[in-house]
């Protein structure tokens, strides 16, 4: 951004103003890499995920023109990957890296700017150089440019002993001590035990015994060993064919002039009987024209060709015997023994090695047998689009381009999941192609048909198990717990009756999860409040009611249950809010919406079922779904209890169920017309389907009914009962109260003659209480004795004093007030 001061001048006249320039920036600079080139170095037994070093590359420009993406390239890119972002460089999965076949290997790593892509991309390249660190992970190889390994070396039986007879050489790729060659002779030899030795350093086989009656026509076997000096050791063994020859005046020993030492043939499989397959040509010392000098080929009578091969004996030509199958056997060994016609005769021999050359005559299969299982593998739901699922391999026995495999999915895979790739080692990777999400399918199984590289494969074709180029793999999709709960129904309506006990059960919710490892689903409850219906506010008092601890929910079950008595929540609804979650928090919980109607009774109608309340109860639900999309408009059905009906006259009908209900949001009146089956033929169906045998008000109205004259007469009979026995009472009641006048106006001429308390005033007349049998005690009351002066006891006259125990009385005073008058006496 710049800025510039404008002076605008006419005559004496100016104007300025301030002028910002924004530039705006281009794509002109290229990636910079921080580094020319970038070296480093990989032990060559490195594998996936090995991390090998990092480039870093910046770019000047502003935006997405200034970042920066790589990628790789090269003859050893497939060895590779790197992150497109960072720039890390790792050993790519599968790769095997070998320091023996390429010891150093180079990258070009290309940075390139604006990701999107365009004209103007820029890009910026490197070389990176990997530098492989040996490991000994190679065993001596024998080499037949030298005598040993697969050769037969002719020894005459007098020949001294520590003379060398042949020299071994083997060599190992490994550095240092990893391959350095070291040479043994393993025990045990059989018939050749003890009678050669060998150079560990040089390799050089001498005679070590004398070899005197050793001699035969057939060669021995004398197995050797080359050993590596690395940790931990590697060694490999060679058969060298040693024939011990007798001597004889015969001097002239046949050289071979073809085939050359090391100098192999090849044949085509499947060639026809007679084929030429090599030219053997040797020559002999001695006279042509004599017997001595005469040679005569054949095949040393070891079994190594089997019959398959023969040759000329006078021109030396190997052909083919038989069939040869480079899938039953890929090489043959012969021994050409150049023999001359002399007395003794003497030989010389020769190792060739016949390669059977392949031909594309056989096509890949999967290594399996007709009835054997899939193959299972198990990938995560919502992998990312390229995640490796499996690597399948099928067999060629061809070898080379004709050994070369593609394969293809033919079923199984319609919603386009997966794909399959061929990779550089002949095998099939699966991968994922789209999203999965295993709550839509948890398993697919998929049909792969392997063939020849290059050549058409059926796109679709199901799965044959007799067929050896097709298998299945059985992709199982692993769960995350990607979902959140959900409830049957988001709103749900019930309802239950003002009356009902404590722990009454009012609805059950039922919430699920899709995803199969999620964890138990937890209910709870929030926010509860309660409100009347409007017919019923001004009849209630001005405070609001309180809903708190009315219901009680059960966490586990999703139970809603009552809590406390409901009287006062009559006409009303409760309306509370349940979530359910199936995770710990921050996981969201489905939340579901419940309204609660507290009605009466005598609020609510009746469905009576031609069935047991067991059979009703088993098939309520759909009952309910069935009846309210019968309705012609939208309703909600709420269905409170279910048990035995009870006729009118009181009687259980062990064969019908009573089932009351309400409508949400209707009253009786509209209910009943509602759920006419005459005037709805869907709901006649339904009713019928379900045995509904008719519909009525929960509590029946009270009803006039006549009453026949057995009945009159009781009712007659009763209320006579009832006047007689009320006259009854009436005129016991009027003897016992004349009979209590009479007895209080006759105590009151009765006095206690025991000293009444101090505070009666003199003259006072107390009532004698009577004895058993009611004799009045003391003097009759018409005498009168004179009280004792004020603060003195009152003693008993002597007529009333006897030898009976002392008893307890009570007495009242009857002509003044109850106050401080009562008296208990005692026994002195």
């Amino acid at each position: 951004t710049s800025s510039l001061q404008v002076l605008a001048v006419a005559g004496d006249r100016s104007s300025q103003a301030s002028v910002t320039v924004n530039i705006i920036d281009v794509n002109d600079n290229s990636p910079i890499f921080t580094q020319d080139e970038y070296h480093t170095r990989l032990p060559e037994d490195a594998r996936f995920p090995k991390s090998v070093m990092m480039v870093k590359a910046t770019d000047e420009d502003t935006g997405v023109r200034g970042e920066v993406r790589y990628s790789l390239g090269g003859e050893g890119a497939l060895l590779f990957v790197i992150n497109d972002t960072n720039g890390e460089i790792l050993v790519a999965r599968g790769a095997q890296l070998d320091r023996e076949s390429t010891p150093v290997i180079s990258l070009e790593v290309t940075a390139h700017d604006t990701p999107q892509g365009g004209i103007t991309r820029r890009k910026t390249t490197v070389i990176v150089e990997i530098e492989l660190v040996d490991v000994n992970d190679e065993s001596p190889s024998w080499r037949e440019d030298s005598r040993g390994g697969n050769t037969v070396v002719v020894v005459a039986e007098n020949t001294r002993v520590g003379l060398p007879v042949a020299t071994l050489h083997a060599t190992d790729p490994d550095l240092g001590l990893n391959g350095l060659v070291r040479y043994q002779l393993p025990e045990p030899q059989g018939q050749l035990d003890g009678l050669f030795s060998v150079d560990g350093e040089s390799g050089v086989l001498s005679v070590k015994e004398a070899l005197n009656g050793k001699g035969r026509t057939e060669p021995y076997e004398l197995t050797v060993r080359a050993v590596d000096q690395g940790t931990p050791q590697q060694y490999s063994e060679s058969t060298l064919r040693i024939l011990i020859g007798d001597v004889s005046a015969n001097d002239g020993v046949p050289t071979f002039i073809s085939p050359a030492p090391n100098e192999g043939a090849s044949v085509l499989e499947n060639s026809k009987i007679g084929t030429a397959v090599f030219q053997v040509k040797a020559e002999d010392p001695d006279d042509p024209d004599t017997p001595n000098g005469k040679i005569v080929y054949s095949f040393l009578d070891d079994g190594s060709s089997n019959g398959v091969f023969q040759i000329d004996p006078t021109t030396g030509l190997i052909s083919t015997a038989g069939l040869v199958d480079r899938e039953d056997r890929g090489q043959y060994t012969v021994v050409v023994v150049a023999q001359d016609l002399g007395r003794p005769p003497q030989l010389t021999s020769r190792l060739i090695i016949i390669n059977i050359t392949d031909t594309d005559d056989n096509p890949p299969v999967f290594a399996r047998i007709t009835g054997d299982e899939a193959l299972e593998v198990e990938v995560e739901e919502e992998a990312a689009v390229g995640t490796v699922v499996a690597h399948i391999s099928a067999q060629d026995i061809d070898s080379g381009d004709n050994a070369l495999i593609d394969y293809r999915i033919t079923y199984g895979n319609d919603a386009g999941l997966f794909s399959i790739n061929r990779t550089s080692d002949n095998q099939g990777m699966i991968h994922v192609k789209s999203r999965i999400d295993r709550e839509e399918v948890d398993s697919v199984t998929l049909t792969v048909l392997c063939g020849k590289l290059g050549r058409r494969m059926p796109t679709r074709m199901e799965y044959d198990p007799a067929n050896p180029a097709m298998m299945q793999v059985v992709v199982r999709v692993g769960d995350l717990d990607d979902n959140k709960p959900t409830f049957e129904r988001a709103e749900v309506t019930a309802g239950v009756r003002v009356d009902a006990a404590l722990q009454t059960e009012v609805v059950r919710l039922k919430a699920f999860d899709k995803d199969p490892t999620a964890q138990t689903i937890r209910y709870a409850m929030h926010n509860i409040s309660f409100s009347h219906f409007e017919d019923t506010v001004e009849l209630l008092p001005d405070e609001e009611v309180n809903a708190e601890g009315t219901l009680l929910l059960e966490s586990t079950t999703g139970t809603l249950r009552t809590n406390a008595p409901l009287t006062r929540y009559a006409h009303g609804t409760f309306t509370v809010y349940v979530t359910a979650t199936s995770a710990p928090p921050p996981a969201t919980p489905a939340v579901a919406k419940v309204t609660i109607y507290v009605l009466r009774d005598s609020d609510l109608m009746r469905f009576v079922f031609g069935l047991t309340p067991g059979e009703v109860r088993r098939q309520l639900d759909n009952f309910r779904r069935e009846v309210e999309g019968a309705l012609p408009v939208t309703a909600s059905l709420n269905i409170y209890d279910t048990a035995y009906y009870s006729n009118a006259d009181g009687a259980i009908d062990f064969t019908t169920t009573g089932s009351c209900f309400q409508l949400e949001g209707r009253n009786l009146h509209d209910t009943k017309l509602l759920l006419d089956a005459q005037q709805n033929p869907d709901l006649d169906r339904v009713f019928n389907r379900f045995t509904v045998r008719k519909v009525e008000r929960c509590v029946p109205r009270r009803a006039s009914t006549g009453a026949d004259w057995v009945e009159v007469w009781v009712l007659v009979i009763a209320a006579f009962i009832g006047i007689g026995g009320g006259v009854s009472a009436i005129t016991v009641c009027c003897l016992y109260s004349r009979y209590r006048r009479r007895l209080d106006q006759h105590h009151r001429h009765l006095r206690l003659l025991e000293s009444p308390p101090s505070v009666l005033p003199p003259g006072s007349i107390v009532m004698l209480p009577q004895a058993a049998g009611g004799v009045p005690m003391g003097p009759p009351p018409h005498h009168h004795h004179p009280g004792p002066p004020p603060g003195h006891p009152v003693h008993p006259p002597a007529s009333m004093l006897s030898s009976e125990p002392p008893r307890t009385y009570e007495w009242q005073e009857r002509g003044l007030p109850l106050d401080n008058v009562s008296y208990r006496s005692g026994q002195r």
